[in-house]
This record gives structure tokens, C-alpha cells and sequence, in this order.
């Protein structure tokens, strides 16, 4: 029985480095007559929305509070080449496609804590994301007569610890399960 549980153990710490992208939800918030949404929010709290007026790349600075941490920085801009571009969009947000898809490159795999923003009109929302795709959408009155997005942008935490990947964490599980493996047959045979 011991073995089982050892067994179950390690299976599950090998579905846990695996990741957390299952529980994404999607995040909508509003400001002034604007609404936003954006599918692939981390769910593992309910305040990874943030709308606020202004500009994002404006507000969004070193000093900024967003979802409890400071430090952020801007990896990407969808109308402009800007930012350290350590992460970029592979597809973009882009004006006049409301709801559309996005997605996210991060070849470094630097990021676990990623941000994503959506600029309409004079007001702005950010979402932590738990995923590097997904969809997003506006309402309301943009700059022009259609739902006018300004921009996307991308924001990350420097330093931030990428969960281990599958390919990564599959020596670890299989050997762990060796380990369990020897300690049954060493049982068996005392």
C-alpha cells in the first residue's frame, strides 16, 4: 500500500509542474462605456482584472502596483515596435477586429507572472494571464464609429519562475518512480 501512495505522490508532483492553465477563466471588466474581455485569465484569484482611465504605458511603470506586485515591464506594444521585446505577440491585438484571437511568444521562457492590456478610448484594462493564448474583445464607443482598440501590450515580472515544463519534468517523474520502484523491491525481498 505504501508504494501506491509514494506512486501517487510523484504522479501528482509531475501533474503539477505540468501547470495551472485549466482553471483560466475569462476576465471582463468595464470603464465608462467601455467593456473589455479577455479569455485565459488566471483564475486562482478574483482580482487578476484591472480598468482604469489614462494610458496604459503611461500608468503601468516600475512603481506601479498591478495584482499586488511592482517591477513590471513592458516586453510588447501591438502598434509599435517598444519594449524589451523578451516576449512578443504572435498574433496581436488589433483595432476594429473585436472579439478576435491573441497569442504570446515567449522563446526565453522567462514569465510565469505575464500581464495583458487592452487600450480603448480614453481608459484601459490589464489581465494576468495563465496562458499565452486566447481571445479578447471590447464594447462600447471606441475612437472612431466602430469598437476602436488603440493597442495591446505586454507586461512581465523580471526574475519570475516558469513552472518546469513537461519535457523538463519527465525525468524527475520517471525517476521518481524508479526510486519507488527500488524501495518495493527492496520490501519485497527483506
Amino acid at each position: 500500500m505504501k508504494v501506491h501512495s509514494i506512486t501517487a505522490a510523484v504522479l501528482l508532483a509531475g501533474a503539477t509542474a505540468w501547470g495551472n492553465s485549466a482553471q483560466a477563466v475569462t476576465g471582463t471588466c468595464s470603464q465608462g462605456n467601455v467593456g473589455y474581455s479577455l479569455s485565459s485569465v488566471a483564475a486562482n484569484d478574483a482580482n487578476n482584472v484591472f480598468c482604469s482611465t489614462g494610458n496604459d504605458t503611461n500608468t503601468i511603470t516600475a512603481g506601479f502596483s498591478l495584482f499586488g506586485m511592482t517591477g513590471w515591464i513592458l516586453a510588447d506594444k501591438s502598434d509599435e515596435v517598444t519594449g524589451t521585446q523578451n516576449i512578443t505577440f504572435s498574433n496581436a491585438p488589433i483595432a476594429l477586429e473585436s472579439p478576435a484571437d491573441w497569442a504570446i511568444t515567449d522563446p526565453a521562457g522567462i514569465a510565469s507572472d505575464v500581464v495583458i492590456t487592452l487600450k480603448q478610448g480614453s481608459s484601459f484594462a490589464a489581465f494576468l494571464v495563465d496562458s499565452t493564448s486566447g481571445t479578447w474583445g471590447t464594447t462600447g464607443p471606441g475612437q472612431g464609429a466602430r469598437n476602436d482598440l488603440s493597442h495591446g501590450s505586454i507586461y512581465y515580472q523580471p526574475g519570475s519562475s516558469a513552472p518546469i515544463p513537461l519535457p523538463a519534468g519527465l525525468p524527475l517523474l520517471l525517476s521518481g518512480l524508479a526510486a519507488a520502484g527500488l524501495l518495493a523491491r527492496r520490501r519485497k525481498t527483506a
